[in-house]
């Protein structure tokens, strides 16, 4: 995690797909909170590590809405991440809305992949990070056991090549919004 932190901090933009939870960047206190509380006694972690990762994702996060240093998101949202409940109704009805209000920034673009669509689909979560200076893009995974970076060309290009295929096959940016509002008045 820290390592991810690190190069996070120094990127300039990041396209990410997460299949089966929301993309940390867009997350609300309380649904990482829920999200943690709930893992806390399959990963043994204490009151106090799920305290620190959750202000660390609050100020990891900042970066997308000050100026200085401010950060491009694309985020590919797996319908099914939407619809898995993390929390109470009302939880995830916070977490629709702030992905809406975060749609509005200039940096946010945000697509939902919609479950019954004919295409790809990653089963793993993966970041592209790009970086200015020197010009480059890193590939972070996660497994089972942790977080892989990369900066193999052929890597990058297998990764990007699938997030051209998640964002080809997921709603415009534009209709967003509306899919969410519909989420919210159906859970």
């Amino acid at each position: 995690m820290a390592m991810y932190v690190g190069l996070e901090t120094g990127a300039r933009a990041i396209r990410a797909s997460h299949p089966s939870v929301v993309v940390g960047l867009l997350q609300i206190e309380r649904y990482v909170r829920e999200m943690l509380q709930v893992a806390k006694p399959v990963e043994e972690h204490t009151t106090e590590l799920v305290e620190r990762h959750i202000q660390l994702r609050m100020e990891r996060k900042e970066r997308l809405t000050t100026m200085e240093g401010r950060l491009e998101l694309w985020a590919i949202l797996d319908e099914a991440a939407l619809r898995r409940r993390i929390g109470s109704p009302d939880v995830m009805r916070e977490q629709y809305e702030e992905i809406i209000r975060l749609t509005k920034l200039d940096n946010v673009t945000v697509q939902v992949l919609p479950m019954d669509g004919e295409t790809y689909r990653s089963s793993f979560n993966f970041n592209l990070l790009e970086f200015e200076s020197p010009q480059l893009t890193v590939v972070q995974t996660d497994g089972p056991e942790g977080s892989n970076v990369s900066d193999k060309d052929t890597t990058i290009w297998a990764f990007t090549r699938r997030f051209d295929a998640l964002r080809a096959g997921a709603l415009a940016p534009g209709e967003t919004p509306t899919f969410l509002h519909r989420l919210a008045g159906e859970i």
